[in-house]
C-alpha cells in the first residue's frame, strides 16, 4: 500500500489493512478477557457472513491497487511468460 502510485490508493490500502488488523487485536483481546465482549468475529476465520464479505472486499481493493504499482505489473508479466513458456529439450520444467 505503501508503494501505490497515487495518494488515493495508498490510503485506501492503509485504512483497509489499519481496519482488519484492529478487527483481529479486539477480538484477540476479548478471547483473552481484556476487554468486555464486543460480538465482533476473527478476520477470514469466525463465522460472520457480512463482515467476512467486507474482508474480501477490502482485500480485493488493496490487490487492484497493488496491481497498478509499475514493478507488481511488470513481474505479473514476467511470471505469466515464464508459465507459458514451452521447456527447451533437455530442461526440466
Amino acid at each position: 500500500a505503501l508503494r501505490a502510485p497515487d495518494r488515493f490508493g495508498m490510503l485506501l490500502g492503509i485504512g483497509i489493512v489499519v481496519g482488519i488488523v484492529a478487527q483481529a487485536l479486539l477480538n484477540m483481546s476479548v478471547v483473552l478477557a481484556l476487554v468486555p465482549t464486543k460480538g465482533i468475529p476473527l478476520p477470514f476465520i469466525s463465522y460472520g457472513g457480512s463482515s467476512l464479505i467486507a474482508n474480501f472486499v477490502g482485500v480485493a481493493f488493496v490487490i487492484n491497487v497493488a496491481r497498478r504499482d509499475p514493478q507488481v505489473m511488470q513481474y505479473l508479466r514476467h511470471r505469466q511468460n515464464s508459465r507459458n513458456a514451452k521447456p527447451s529439450i533437455g530442461q526440466k520444467s
